[in-house]
């Protein structure tokens, strides 16, 4: 038996000389052969269409390549989480019908269900949304695109601009001025909006004193390692969740110098195997449900993690500048403040 990788991320000293002009005429022509690749069906394929640029870019590209079926949209009663407008908009705009599927409470009571259907340990709170949208979807189609894989391959976490500036400055202050900061993070009022901004100084500040490459994986997580090891009994467990963030380090070769990259093929081999994709599959099949990441095409994924860093993210602004310059230029406005 022989076991091997079918596909391997370019290494990151393997960065192509090319401007944002160009990359983005690029960009635009894979994108619109992995979509037409992705509509290969022999049922009608519909599309997981939220208001941000990854979804929309994908449903762009689908239109282009072919016909999308319907769209899908998770929608919020409370308006300050709520994108169904959004999508309506790049929807209609497109010619694509599109259903809004409202997430509430009464979603939890197929939450035993969900459980099962993860199959495996899931701490991904998301999976509620994905599994209530794909129950709906699947009364209407049996394939749809999503656009998964954005994030990683384009430097759209606020993880990267987090774990870069620590890199770069708050990682060389005294301990002692760290753990400092660290232990006053929790007191800081963080609001009920969606990712307010006093949210992030306090998940920034909450993970300072852990070295960068252990920070990053904890901007995303709900616990640090002392709090997640409280939660099981002593011994190889307790000590398991003690040293998650140094083993994830050591892992992925996070010490030293840290680049974009390094963080981008870390998240690559964990986090979209390990929690996005489990989560879309077993969330969407437990209903029938087949979902295709256009992104996730080999050749887009080698286009994207060979850009020059400059042209996906950095220490301050947003990130996916590639992907906001093919937004803006596709539908003709200025998406610098969307996802």
């Amino acid at each position: 038996i022989e076991q091997d990788s079918y596909w391997k991320p370019p290494a990151v000293e393997d960065v192509r000389d090319i401007e944002m002009p160009a990359a983005v005429h690029e960009l635009e022509g894979l994108l619109d052969r992995s979509a037409a690749l992705a509509l290969r069906s022999d049922v009608p394929v519909g599309i997981f269409l939220s208001a941000g640029i990854d979804s929309s870019l994908v449903a762009r590209a689908a239109a282009r390549a072919g016909t999308v079926a319907h769209a899908f949209s998770l929608g919020f009663t409370e308006q300050t989480h709520n994108e169904v407008p959004g999508a309506k908009q790049t929807a209609a705009q497109l010619g694509i019908p599109i259903t809004e599927v409202t997430l509430t409470a009464s979603a939890l009571e197929r939450f035993v269900d969900l459980v099962a259907h993860a199959d495996d340990p899931l701490a991904d709170s998301s999976a509620l949304a994905v599994w209530t949208l794909a129950a709906e979807a699947a009364k209407h189609v049996k394939v749809v695109l999503s656009g998964d894989g954005g994030d990683e391959l384009f430097g759209g976490y606020l993880t990267y601009p987090a774990t870069l500036w620590h890199a770069s400055v708050t990682s060389k202050l005294p301990g002692v001025i760290t753990r400092a900061v660290a232990a006053a993070s929790e007191s800081i009022p963080t609001g009920s909006g969606k990712v307010t901004a006093s949210y992030k100084v306090m998940r920034y500040l909450r993970a300072v004193a852990y070295p960068p490459g252990e920070a990053h994986f904890s901007w995303n997580g709900t616990w640090l390692p002392e709090r997640a090891a409280l939660l099981v009994h002593e011994g190889p467990a307790r000590q398991a969740a003690l040293d998650a963030l140094r083993f994830m380090a050591d892992r992925h070769h996070l010490r030293g110098r840290i680049t974009l990259g390094h963080l981008q093929r870390a998240d690559l081999a964990d986090y979209l195997v390990n929690d996005i994709l489990v989560k879309s599959d077993r969330m969407s099949m437990a209903h029938g449900l087949e979902v295709r990441a256009p992104f996730l095409d080999a050749d887009v994924a080698e286009f994207a993690l060979r850009l020059p860093a400059h042209l996906k993210a950095g220490r301050v602004g947003h990130g996916k500048r590639i992907l906001r310059a093919l937004a803006e230029k596709t539908y003709g406005v200025n998406l610098s403040r969307a996802k």
